[in-house]
């Protein structure tokens, strides 16, 4: 196998097919997400897409990066997808049962590039942390010399769903059980309606009842709302229209007399939903429009032959409640052995000590 550095977007972007083949069902992977994230993130940093082929010149895998400058840290490589915008499951592309062979190409690749000095960390975060692509990546560069340093991350929570609703149900405990089925009955009683948007005008509707909703909740809680920020609008706007246009968007809001109370933005991958973003009306919550719209959309997606429901990274009581269970999400950071890296890494490691340290000093001692 061979590997060829890809920096242009062009070049990039004429392999939009090829890479949706290699990133598979994983919403997070696909270039309707990364290509929008790279157009609306990309100011001041580098793509950096190694590309793997094999001996027939065809594609096997490659992976999804970009590189930046940091004064501290030096030439550091990074996930497209990467910080505030929180994409979880995100790996090394590559067709199937070429996971290992594609993880050693680009292992052998990093490692000769590091004597370049093209590369000065890798910091890989959002993977799995039994991801198998982005295990054995680390296994190889551990095998050969570059210093490794693990961290775990928040969880992402999936429901694996049964073939009814009923038997989904059955697996809540009795009390939420109970408040489910209420919160079903109220959207009954109430002739509370869900939509889905189908069109580019019913998509603008929603829309701008998911920025509404989200800022207004943020703001109720002394929160700036992740919609605070132009880039992650544009961002997730342009993102949301491609994956409508594939019919791969689920942009439910639900309306009360009229008006809409909650609204979640959920993406398609395969047999899985994933909830990304929501918002819910401020001066509804006795009406937990929270519960309503979760019941409303796992059982949707029952109903349609979905067998995963995944509320991604973070880990809030609600998740579990729904009888969700966590998948442990890691942090990679890879320094080669070269002394600056390996002095810049060690300031950071100590960084981090003293961090903790304080934290620790500020934490109050013996009985409250």
């Amino acid at each position: 196998m061979h590997v060829k550095l890809l920096t242009q977007y062009d070049e990039v972007a004429s392999l939009a097919d090829t890479w949706n083949e290699l990133a598979g069902d994983v919403p997070f992977r696909r270039w309707e997400w990364l290509g929008p994230w790279w157009r609306h993130f990309g100011h001041g940093r580098r793509l950096f897409v190694p590309v793997v082929r094999d001996e027939a010149d065809v594609i096997v895998g490659l992976a999804p990066w970009y590189q930046e400058t940091h004064p501290a840290l030096g030439r550091v490589v990074r996930f497209l997808g990467s910080g505030e915008v929180c994409s979880d499951y995100l790996s090394l592309l590559t067709a199937p049962g070429k996971e290992e062979a594609v993880a050693d190409a680009l292992a052998r690749w990093l490692h000769d590039q590091s004597a370049r000095g093209l590369w000065e960390l890798l910091e890989l975060d959002g993977a799995l942390n039994d991801d198998p692509a982005v295990w054995r990546l680390i296994q190889r560069l551990a095998a050969q010399g570059e210093t490794l340093h693990r961290r775990d991350g928040l969880n992402s929570w999936r429901i694996e769903l049964p073939e009814t609703w009923e038997e989904h149900l059955a697996r809540h405990a009795k009390t939420h059980r109970k408040q489910v089925r209420r919160a079903l009955e109220r959207i009954e009683e109430k002739r509370i309606a869900v939509h889905v948007p189908a069109c580019s005008a019913e998509f603008e509707q929603a829309w701008g009842i998911l920025v509404d909703l989200h800022q207004r909740r943020r703001a109720g809680l002394g929160q700036p709302g992740c919609f605070a920020s132009q880039r992650f609008h544009d961002f997730l706007r342009e993102a949301g229209e491609l994956f409508l246009a594939n019919g791969n968007l689920r942009l439910y809001w639900m309306e009360m007399e009229g008006r809409p109370i909650a609204v979640e933005f959920v993406l398609r991958g395969g047999r899985v939903d994933y909830a990304y973003q929501a918002g819910i009306e401020p001066g509804r919550l006795d009406e937990e429009p929270g519960r309503m719209m979760a019941a409303a959309m796992i059982r949707r997606a029952i109903a349609e032959g979905q067998r995963g429901f995944d509320f991604l990274r973070g880990d809030e009581p609600y998740k579990r409640q729904w009888r969700a269970e966590p998948r442990r999400l890691a942090q990679w950071r890879v320094v080669p052995q070269r002394a600056l890296p390996q002095l810049r890494h060690s300031v950071w490691l100590a960084g981090g000590a003293m961090k903790s340290w304080l934290r620790q000093m500020r934490e109050p001692v013996g009985p409250s």
